[in-house]
């Protein structure tokens, strides 16, 4: 274990290290680098610390470099085959090496494991951090995998260990850089580690957040480069959180596949033609322009929403005539197969743009060759969220942040940050249409709900990902123009052909709850981890 240390407070430490003397897994070796600590508590508890258990080892720096240093400083002297990075005011679960041993054991491939984490609050209370599963695109708006992690330090050793000019987010550079060669990262779903929220920590402090903040921006710059992912980072939303701004390749042609019936409905209280609105909103409001509008019309569509259409869309505008009882999922494949352009959006027509550069964000995420389905953010009439991608509670599928304010990141700011879900809402997804076409479109035994899930679910298991977007933004005025009542009959049918997949956390990993609303969880914090061996 890798553990820092400068003038910590000497109770937090005492609780440091007696979290990891109480560690179920006896084969262990914790280096604590004292970086040159001035307090005289801190210097004592180091020296109880040092004679407690001979598996501990105290290294003291005679000037201070800072925490890469005497972080670069523990990996040097470590002898483990894995490194296991701990902070010197936090705590262990008792398990916490046994579960990350058990995971390394199941997997030789396996050089990366974060686990959940347990926000230790200043007055005792806790509440999980529930991560979701390996998420790349997460990583690079956010720090979230975080505590604990552990590296295998051959891995460790090839990246360089820890990088000068990253103090604050030393740690967000150096797991960029390690799950960047990692051939398998493996996350375990127990939070096994307790981050004490200390508003006097070095990050989170006036000019030195702001410079850690810097810092994990330079970072995140730094991994898209190396990656060769042409992008600008951006502060983002919230502290800690970035935006990454990529570019699009080219300018490829993109199909808008929007089904519509052409009737009026009220929005905002006043009566209007939604399909009308939409693609008024996408041509008048985009700074991307290269999109045909496959408009796919129920018979009874009014003439005159088909020539205003048209008198606003000229030769852009295919218009297919839909005769048929309503089935959504047949309708957007009649749209997708008359074009010929290389992506396709699946849309709504009571869907309303907001920001002008909603597409290029969706589009440059669509181009990465693994990436299946990219999502939007999409707000209901009252600006709250309607969908902020998919995710599974209990086998039944739902929208993640459903009801939450749209300028609320919601729990560790999931809200706020691009990250891989486990599918996207049919009211807006883009998707290339090869890769739509592979798993022969929409399945039209879904002909209302759950076309998306379904279509989510054949891709998934091409090894395609699913990745959502806030940077791309959209009113939904959810089913003014069809029924949205789902019944039992079509969640029975989603569950007799994905029962094991919906039910299965490793297949739809990116499963993440929202544990903010509950009441947080007390614990014996002090009882249960007082430090009788080290003499205080």
């Amino acid at each position: 274990m890798i553990v820092p240390v400068f003038n910590t407070d000497p109770d937090f430490l005492h609780y440091c290290v007696a979290s990891i003397i109480d560690q179920e897994l006896s084969e262990w070796e914790a280096i604590l680098v004292d970086d040159a600590s001035t307090r005289l508590e801190t210097l004592n508890a180091l020296a109880l610390a040092d004679r407690a258990d001979p598996r501990i080892r105290v290294v003291r720096h005679e000037a201070n470099g800072g925490i890469v240093r005497a972080s670069n400083t523990a990996l040097a002297v470590a002898n483990g085959e894995w490194l296991v990075l701990v902070d010197h005011d936090d705590a262990l679960e008792p398990s916490a090496l046994l579960e990350i041993q058990n995971a390394i054991l199941s997997d030789e491939l396996v050089d990366y494991v974060y686990t959940n984490e347990f926000h230790l609050q200043p007055d005792g209370t806790t509440i999980e951090f529930k991560k979701p599963d390996w998420s790349p695109e997460r990583l690079r708006s956010q720090m979230y995998t975080c505590h604990i992690s552990a590296v295998r330090r051959s891995l460790s050793e090839s990246v360089g260990g820890f990088r000068d000019g990253f103090d604050g987010a030393q740690d967000y550079d150096y797991i960029l850089r390690v799950t960047e060669r990692a051939r398998r990262v493996r996350h375990i779903r127990k939070p096994l580690y307790y981050w004490r929220v200390n508003p006097a920590s070095f990050s989170q402090v006036g000019e030195t957040r702001n410079q850690s903040f810097e810092a994990g921006r330079r970072a995140v710059q730094d991994h898209c480069d190396r990656l060769g992912i042409k992008a600008h980072v951006e502060h983002g939303d919230a502290g800690g959180v970035y935006r990454v701004k990529r570019q699009v390749n080219g300018y490829p042609r993109v199909a808008l596949v929007v089904p519509t019936r052409g009737s009026d409905a009220i929005v905002w209280g006043r009566s209007t033609t939604p399909i009308i609105d939409c693609l008024r909103s996408v041509r008048m409001r985009s700074s991307y322009q290269n999109f045909e509008y496959v408009v796919v019309a129920d018979g009874s569509t009014p003439s005159t929403v088909r020539r205003e259409l048209h008198s606003l869309l000229g030769d852009d505008l295919t218009w297919i005539d839909y005769h048929k009882p309503f089935n959504f999922s047949d309708k957007i494949n009649l749209g997708v197969a008359s074009t010929e352009a290389e992506y396709v959006l699946l849309l709504n027509d009571d869907t309303v743009v907001i920001n002008h550069d909603w597409f290029e964000p969706m589009l440059a995420l669509a181009q990465e060759p693994d990436v299946g389905t990219i999502g939007n953010m999409l707000l209901f009439e009252d600006s709250r969220l309607q969908c902020a991608g998919h995710m599974f509670i209990e086998g039944n599928p739902t929208h993640v942040s459903f009801k939450e304010p749209s300028d609320d990141g919601g729990f560790a700011s999931i809200n706020f940050v691009n990250r891989e879900v486990s599918g996207n809402t049919g009211a807006c997804f883009l998707v290339r249409r090869s890769t739509f076409l592979s798993v022969g479109g929409l399945s039209l035994r879904f002909g209302n709900n759950y076309n998306d899930v379904d279509f989510a679910m054949k891709i998934s298991r091409l090894g395609f990902r699913h990745v959502w977007t806030p940077q791309s933004k959209m009113f939904h005025f959810e089913s003014l123009t069809r029924d949205p009542t789902v019944t039992g009959s079509e969640l029975n049918d989603l569950h007799d052909r994905w029962s094991r997949e919906l039910h299965d956390e490793k297949w739809t990993f990116p499963i993440e709850l929202d544990f903010s609303s509950l009441p947080p969880r007390r614990i014996p914090f002090h009882a249960k981890w007082r430090p009788r061996r080290l003499g205080a």
